[in-house]
Formats: structure tokens, sequence, C-alpha cells
């Protein structure tokens, strides 16, 4: 079972932590200190290398938001962190997947304080009709399994649904 604690509070909402996230800053702070500062300054002292790491590691943080009904809450939390003076110290990513609410979203003001991005190319050029240039970030998906199906397996299967039209959808939890 996966904890969480709540950390800040923002209008009401609760801004909570994911007890993952204990993992992903060590994961972070190893590949600082254990390489990247390592390799950009030999001359450092070993106790430097993860002083550094575990405060880059705290002072570095990520907001991550996906489809239209989170872009107007990403663009505030963009603002709110320009007014704390933090916005310089966060990464900030809103993700599409499909252009359902698209006509909702303030474009102008989402792309001018959010990176946008999207799993796919097909998903670019769309976006590119509404002014939009995202960054593609890859899903993950292993190119082999989008490879042209073989006949044979096609047939088999329309036999066994006996039918000539199958719709299916795969998700990962």
């Amino acid at each position: 079972m996966r904890t969480s604690w709540c950390i800040f509070r923002i209008f009401g909402i609760d801004i909570r932590i994911d007890s993952s996230w204990i993992f992903i800053f060590g994961l972070i702070t190893w590949a600082l200190a254990g390489h990247y500062f390592p390799s950009q300054y030999p001359r450092w002292p070993y106790w430097q290398y993860w002083g550094v790491g575990i405060a880059a590691s705290v002072l570095l943080f990520a907001v991550l938001g996906e489809e239209w009904h989170t872009a107007e809450a990403m663009s505030r939390i963009s603002d709110l962190l320009y007014y704390e003076g933090l916005r310089d110290k966060a990464v900030m990513f809103w993700n599409a997947n499909n252009t359902y609410g698209f006509e909702r979203i303030n474009w102008a003001r989402l792309s001018f304080a959010i990176t946008i991005t999207t799993v796919s190319k097909y998903m670019k050029h769309i976006m590119r009709n509404w002014g939009i240039n995202p960054l593609v970030i890859p899903n993950g998906i292993p190119s082999e399994i989008l490879e042209e199906v073989d006949e044979v397996h096609v047939m088999r299967l329309k036999g066994l649904m006996d039918t000539d039209f199958i719709v299916s959808e795969v998700a990962s939890r």
C-alpha cells in the first residue's frame, strides 16, 4: 500500500508527495553525486559531490499535468511559483494524449508558461493545427509491436472471433 504526505496546500487543495519520491530523490542524488558531478568537477572532494547532489535533488522539482482539465491549473501553478520567486526551480510539463477539450485551452498562456509534450509524432502533427509545436516524449512502446502483423495470425484471430471487425484497447495500470 502506497502512502503520501501533504507537504502544503494551495487554494485549499492538498499538494501531496508520494512515498515513491523517496526512491526518486535517492536515485537523482546518486546519479548526480556518483556520476554527473565527478565527471564535471573531478577535483571536488568526495563529500562535496554528495552535499551538492542532495542540495540539487531538494531544490529541483517537477510538476506534471496531463489533458485539458489540468491546463489552467498548470498555468496558475506557474504563476504562483513565479510570484514566489521559485519558478526557475521547477520543471513543468503538460502532456496531451488526445484532442478532447482542446478548444477549452488557452494555448498562448499554456505554451508561455509550460513545456508542452505529447507521446507521439501523430499528436504533434495534430497539435500543429492548434499552433503548438510540442516536445515528443516517446511512450515506450517497442517499435517491434508496431510492425505489420502476420496475415496468418490475423485470419486465425478473425476465425476464432467469427468476425471481420475487432476493436480493442490495451492499457496498463
